[in-house]
């Protein structure tokens, strides 16, 4: 790839050839040349939901991508946007040397799949910054939609490099019981960890995950969702899991702000504070 230009096909990059004595034509490329100091990307809808878009997935024209400027999560009045062409594509040019937050303003019925953690983070040098993509999927009414992810450094928080967990069943608690009881509606996570239950009723539901051993759950921290369908998709609820090796102790040191022994969502983690293994049961820690 030369600078200034972004690859357009193939979208990973590679074609994966077999030569079996017979000619192969085909194999093309296509690139887009990005002027100095833009930001360039694609907003595709996600069919399979797994954050890639492959060849078969096309854009979505008619969606705004703004520039976060206050970095509030919302687009504000003077703050730079534009709208998806027919294939998808936006851009913003002659941008001054910086730092800027890319965001999209999602559009009601639909889940971002990509970034996971909602914006992109780019840093302007006069050069250009490719495939600041955005990639969505088109959820049903009466539906909830999940991810399960194996929580490396166990912060309760899906980012970038933390992948999806297949095979791992999800339930609808539906007695409250805590545990997978026969009839209850349940399934299995796929390939990136995702899950869906669809042509659910309006009420409300509780849902859990059967954890397996070796592992601890990290989000939520209550173990499971209460949630409320009311004829709409209801997207997010992603389950985290950390793995705990044999013959280790594993914690976590947090402010308790209502002092009830309890560590709600809202409650975070406190760094800096000393765990010892008090050997001679004396209640201090000693040399």
């Amino acid at each position: 790839l030369q600078q200034g230009w972004e690859q357009t096909f193939p979208r990973d990059g590679a074609h994966s050839i077999g030569i079996d004595g017979n000619p192969v034509t085909g194999i093309d490329f296509g690139n887009k040349f990005i002027p100095t100091g833009a930001i360039d990307g694609t907003k595709w809808s996600d069919e399979n939901g797994d954050g890639k878009q492959s060849n078969n997935e096309t854009g979505l024209a008619g969606w705004t991508i703004y520039l976060d400027q206050n970095g509030n999560g919302q687009p504000d009045a003077g703050e730079p946007s534009t709208v998806t062409g027919q294939n998808g594509s936006y851009q913003f040019i002659n941008l001054p040397d910086g730092n800027y937050i890319v965001r999209e303003v999602l559009q009601q019925g639909w889940e971002q799949t990509f970034p996971r953690d909602g914006s992109h983070s780019i840093s302007i040098d006069r050069n250009p910054d490719p495939r600041v993509d955005f990639g969505s999927r088109s959820l049903p009414t009466g539906a909830l939609y999940g991810t399960k992810w194996r929580d490396e450094n166990g912060d309760g928080k899906q980012n970038n490099n933390e992948a999806g967990l297949r095979g791992w069943t999800i339930y609808l608690d539906q007695n409250g019981n805590g545990q997978p009881d026969a009839g209850e509606p349940s399934t299995v996570t796929g390939q990136n960890g995702s899950y869906q239950f669809t042509n659910l009723p309006d009420g409300n539901y509780i849902v859990r995950e059967v954890l397996q051993q070796g592992w601890e759950q990290t989000f939520p921290r209550d173990g499971s969702h209460s949630i409320s369908i009311d004829g709409n998709p209801v997207t997010g609820v992603d389950f985290g899991n950390k793995f705990i090796p044999t013959g280790a102790i594993f914690g976590t040191k947090w402010r308790d702000e209502n002092g009830d022994g309890k560590q709600n969502n809202n409650e975070a983690g406190l760094r800096g504070w000393t765990i010892y293994l008090d050997q001679n049961g004396n209640g201090q820690p000693d040399a």
